[in-house]
């Protein structure tokens, strides 16, 4: 082989191999990218989810409590909120193993449901216990849940959570 040749060649290989190593190093950083847009995506729209959900929750609840001390409640409209409140919350939380964790959720629950069983017999009167109960757990629920999105958008990711413990209002 000619001494041309052996440079001819050589000079082939290092393009090839500055080629290869540049392909690598674009492409790495096309994913490193592309992940950190997934993520910001994926934050953005857990945190709008959280922020509609807490909305969703926050005048189901003003609105219950309105029916239940009116004195002509209705009562299918208390039965839709009484339904769309429950399905808002986390039914791990009847879970005994579960209900400290999601203690904000049992206390709605039960209030709601106390609520809805005097409200069926009689008028509830405004000093009833219940009502101040289910508001202050909803206040509660709701400042854990705010306090969640504003992490996971400091953080740029979701708080982890196992499948013992997933929820509609973690999702």
């Amino acid at each position: 082989m000619s001494i041309e040749l052996v440079i001819a060649i050589g000079g082939w290989a290092f393009s090839v191999a500055t080629a290869v190593i540049a392909y690598k190093a674009s492409t790495r950083v096309h994913s490193e990218t592309t992940r950190d847009s997934d993520k910001d995506i994926f934050v953005a729209s857990v945190t709008n989810e959280r922020a509609k959900w807490r909305e969703d929750l926050r005048k189901n609840v003003a609105e219950y409590l309105k029916q239940c001390v009116s004195p002509t409640p209705d009562i299918p409209e208390l039965i839709r909120l009484k339904t769309d409140i429950i399905l808002r919350l986390n039914p791990r939380a009847r879970d005994p193993g579960m209900a400290e964790e999601h203690k904000f959720d049992l206390q709605i629950m039960r209030a709601v449901n106390a609520l809805f069983n005097q409200v069926a017999q009689a008028s509830i009167p405004l000093t009833n216990p219940m009502l101040t109960e289910l508001e202050m757990a909803a206040q509660e629920l709701l400042k854990q849940e705010w306090q969640k999105s504003k992490n996971e958008a400091a953080t740029g990711r979701e708080r982890h959570v196992t499948r013992s413990n997933t929820s509609a209002n973690d999702a």
